[in-house]
């Protein structure tokens, strides 16, 4: 039986042949996928951004790869959270004051085929995870998760212990003084006044 490359696999030099070519073809895959896992871990350690979308209240620039700048449009709504969660207003009744105003959520706002079927209403869980989020500080966070491997898809989460923090990469939307206040508040788990 001939394949490909004419090798004749009834034979055992044919088949020795074609498990050799297999392993090296495999050792290739591997071999470019780690270089490519090295130039994204030095990337993330230079503290570039490196998602494929811009965080709410942020858009990447143009003719600078891997760098956010301010988004005029999404930022102020950013800042109108964290004010909020620290004034006392729960992330449920954030979430609703921001549906009943008709603010694009950020689903909405990113506008992709992935997006598409989302209700794109703000949640709870929306308000809180923006809440946590770094980036509002100027900092980007690198090398959350990877690959098993090349052949996987799956991705294994690293311990917040191991992620890169890089500070000061672009600029901040909130000071680092509510950020940390509003994360005390997070932690404590103090229920929101309701208003």
């Amino acid at each position: 039986m001939q394949y490909g490359d004419t090798v004749d696999t009834k034979t055992s030099s044919g088949l020795n042949f074609m498990t050799f070519k297999l392993s090296f073809n495999d050792y290739y895959s591997l071999d470019i996928s780690n270089k490519i896992k090295a130039v994204k871990h030095r990337k993330q350690e230079k503290g570039e951004y490196l998602a494929p979308y811009a965080p709410y209240g942020y858009m990447k620039v143009p003719n600078i790869k891997n760098h956010l700048i301010i988004n005029e449009e999404t930022a102020p709504i950013v800042k109108r959270i964290f004010e909020l969660y620290l004034q006392g207003v729960g992330t449920p009744k954030i979430a609703k004051l921001l549906n009943n105003e008709n603010i694009p959520s950020p689903s909405k706002h990113l506008n992709t085929e992935r997006y598409k079927k989302c209700s794109h209403k703000w949640n709870k869980g929306a308000i809180y995870r923006l809440l946590k989020e770094k980036v509002y500080i100027g900092t980007i966070v690198g090398h959350k998760s990877y690959k098993v491997n090349h052949k996987v898809k799956t991705r294994v989460k690293v311990p917040k212990k191991e992620w890169y923090y890089v500070e000061n990469q672009h600029e901040p939307i909130i000071d680092k003084e509510t950020f940390e206040a509003v994360q005390t508040k997070l932690a404590n788990g103090n229920k929101c006044r309701e208003r």
